[in-house]
Formats: structure tokens, sequence, C-alpha cells
């Protein structure tokens, strides 16, 4: 039960009440409502305990497993459609963190034409090149593709710093 008010002039400002400081909650009314200190932080403990657990499951999602090989089938490139192509087979080669992409003919030497980084962050996976045998323009420039990871094949959509729209194709091979 709360006392009343005998001077009105404390309108703004705590008002002293058994031990406890009640302060002013503002509503548009005339007179203002007051709410207790302690419940105020005990729910603001409580929001805060819910969000952090949130945030804790959040961080301990299963991250995707891209461990192995994964050979390029397709894509499509400013949405014109393009296959693997036929003289040879492009690979990547997924560890930990880190990749490393093959050029793979019959006949000739494999070749690494590209190696790099990447982190998921939620649904995208995030790509750095670190390494290209041809002169490339995204070296060192992450890149941001929303990632589908479904049976056996990767899909990586994303915008390239030039602003080409690609949707690459990925099948695991081993």
């Amino acid at each position: 039960m709360m006392k009343k008010i005998k001077n009105l002039s404390l309108r703004g400002g705590a008002i002293p009440t058994r031990g406890r400081t009640l302060q002013p909650v503002v509503h548009n009314t005339r007179l203002p409502r007051y709410a207790r200190n302690d419940k105020v932080e005990a729910i603001s403990t409580t929001n805060l305990g819910i969000v952090f657990i949130a945030l804790l499951f959040c961080s301990f999602q299963n991250q995707p497993n891209l461990n192995g090989t994964w050979e390029f089938v397709g894509g499509i490139y400013n949405g014109k459609k393009e296959g693997a192509p036929t003289e040879y087979a492009l690979h990547r080669k997924y560890t930990p963190g880190h990749y490393e992409a093959f050029a793979i003919e019959k006949g000739y030497k494999t070749q690494k034409y590209e190696a790099g980084s990447y982190v998921f962050k939620g649904d995208t996976c995030v790509d750095t090149e670190t390494f290209s045998s041809q002169p490339s323009k995204i070296t060192n420039i992450p890149i941001r593709y929303i990632y589908t990871l479904k049976h056996d094949t990767l899909t990586l959509r994303g915008k390239l710093p030039t602003g080409m729209q690609v949707e690459e194709y990925w099948k695991k091979i081993r």
C-alpha cells in the first residue's frame, strides 16, 4: 500500500518509502504511477538471462561440414546458365576454415588455381580468396554467399564485387 503524496513538488523525483526508493513511471495520466526498483531489476535480469541463453544456443548450432573434395557441376551467372566444363574438372578441397581449388585435366598435371579461407555466419558463407594463379580483383576481399547444403550438393549464391550475380553448384565426390 502506498502512502499519499503530501508534497506534489516531488513529482518526477525519487520518493523514499519504507527503505525503498520508488521512481515515477511516465504515462499520459494526471498522476504518475510508481514502480519498485527491485522489481524492475529482477525483470531486467530475467530478460538478460533469456537473451544470454538464446545467444549461447545459437552459437552452438551445428555448422555445416564441408570437409572433403567437391566438384563443380555448373552454375548461373547473371541469369545465364552454364554447365561444368567438359575438357577438365574443377575441384575444391575443403578443410576446417580453408579451401584449395584445382583444375584437373586428363594427361596434364593438376593445377592449383585458387586458395582461401571461409567462415560461416548463420546462412552465409564468407569466402576470402587469398591465392589466385591468375590475376584477380577479388584477392583478399571477403565475399558473402548464401549457402545451402542438400544431401551431397553445395549451392553458393551471391554477388561478386564486380556486380555479377552468381549461383554455383558443387557436388561432394569424397
